[in-house]
Formats: C-alpha cells, sequence, structure tokens
C-alpha cells in the first residue's frame, strides 16, 4: 500500500471516527465503561493482575458493542462512495476496522488510569500488573472488534441477527474461554484462562494463550474481511 493510498485509508477512518463522536454514540458506551468499572473496583485495592483481568473480561461486552456501533455510523450507500475514494473495497473494509478499533484506545486508557484514581491497585508489583492489565484489555478490545465487526450492519443488516450476534458472541467467549468446557475452549480466544494463569504466575501459559487468542482474531476478521468482498459495499 502506497503513501498516498494509506493516507486516504487513514483519512476515511478517522473521519468515520469522527462521525461516532458526532452523533454522540460515543457517549453511551463511555458511560457503560465508567458504570462496569466503578462497580468493579468498589470493594477496594486488588492485585494489578487481578484487577486488570476482570476488568477486560467485563469491558469485553462494551469493547464489542462500541466497536459495531462504529461500524454502522456510516450510512450503507456513503460505503460504496468510500470504497471509490480510498481505491477499492478491500481498502475501505480497512479503514472500518482501524475506525472501529480506535476508539478502543479510550476505553482501555480509563479501564488502565481509572483504578489506580481510585485506590483498586495494590501497590505490590504495580508495574506487572500494568503490563498485564494493558495486554489483556488489547486481546480483549481485538476480540470485540472480531465479534462488533459481524454484528455490523453491513454483514449482519437484520437487527435481531446483529443483537443475537453479539450477544452470542460475547457469551461464548466468556463461558468456553474459562477453560471449564474443554475441548470446546478451543474454539473461542480463552481470555478467562488467560486471566486465571497471569494470577497462577504461568506466564508461558499466558503466552500460548494469546497466540491462540491472536490467530482466532485474525482468522475470524479474514473471514469477515472476505464477506465484506463478496457482498455489496
Amino acid at each position: 500500500m502506497s503513501v498516498g493510498t494509506a493516507s486516504r485509508v487513514g483519512a476515511l477512518a478517522w473521519s468515520r471516527v469522527n462521525g461516532y463522536a458526532r452523533t454522540r454514540r460515543a457517549l453511551a458506551p463511555l458511560i457503560a465503561t465508567l458504570v462496569l468499572l466503578a462497580i468493579l473496583h468498589a470493594g477496594g485495592a486488588a492485585p494489578g493482575v487481578e484487577a486488570y483481568g476482570t476488568s477486560a473480561l467485563v469491558l469485553l461486552p462494551v469493547l464489542a458493542w462500541q466497536a459495531k456501533l462504529v461500524l454502522d455510523a456510516e450510512p450503507d450507500d456513503q460505503r460504496l462512495l468510500s470504497s471509490t475514494v480510498v481505491g477499492g473495497p478491500g481498502r475501505e473494509v480497512i479503514a472500518g476496522l482501524v475506525a472501529a478499533l480506535l476508539p478502543a484506545v479510550l476505553t482501555i486508557v480509563v479501564a488502565l488510569v481509572l483504578p489506580w484514581v481510585i485506590g483498586a491497585i495494590q501497590s505490590g508489583h504495580a508495574l506487572s500488573g500494568l503490563l498485564f492489565g494493558l495486554w489483556i484489555h488489547l486481546l480483549s478490545a481485538l476480540t470485540g472488534l472480531a465479534i462488533g465487526a459481524w454484528a455490523s450492519r453491513a454483514t449482519s443488516p437484520d437487527l435481531g441477527r446483529a443483537t443475537l450476534t453479539l450477544v452470542i458472541g460475547v457469551v461464548l467467549v466468556l463461558a468456553l474461554g474459562s477453560g471449564s468446557v474443554d475441548p470446546l475452549g478451543w474454539l473461542v480466544p480463552r481470555l478467562t484462562s488467560s486471566v486465571r494463569a497471569a494470577n497462577n504466575n504461568a506466564f508461558v501459559d499466558v503466552l500460548l494463550l494469546s497466540i491462540h487468542a491472536l490467530a482466532w482474531i485474525a482468522l475470524v476478521l479474514a473471514g469477515y474481511t472476505r464477506a465484506r468482498l463478496t457482498t455489496r459495499p
């Protein structure tokens, strides 16, 4: 991808984020994030790995919902024009995914900073807890992006289908990802198992589970991209 093309893709992604913010769709996920984090951390200080791991799981539905809202912010007819501007439908899809992921940056920053502000993180092993928190929230955001993309209007035009895709996707990740129903756990990112492994200082397991999660995310997003490219924008 040339510099000029990358610039157009970036400009399209940023314009979609601006549209998402201008229509005030961003308020609901932000409020939900603050409420969930306030409830989660109301019990007092906890080790960083435990606190951040739990918040990444709790925020998964919000991150998936947020991604869907961003992808749905642009009218259907506008996507065809956007595809022409950036040089093809593939680049339009990339711009959409980038735009859908960008608001998650703010969500992650809030999730990492707020517990420190309200004194919900214990001081011991603070750096390792923060690094794990950043990583597990990133995995949660990417998982939410994959679910939210499939629940977006472009691939799930019916509201009922979109809602089921969003809810079932999140529930399956949280339920199967705990590892309690093996061998089905490999079907989804095992975020819950990753948090448990980190709490047990089993960092090799965290690495292996992270590789599996990234492979799942890449596969699901590749399927979404293929579905988008074989249908009219």
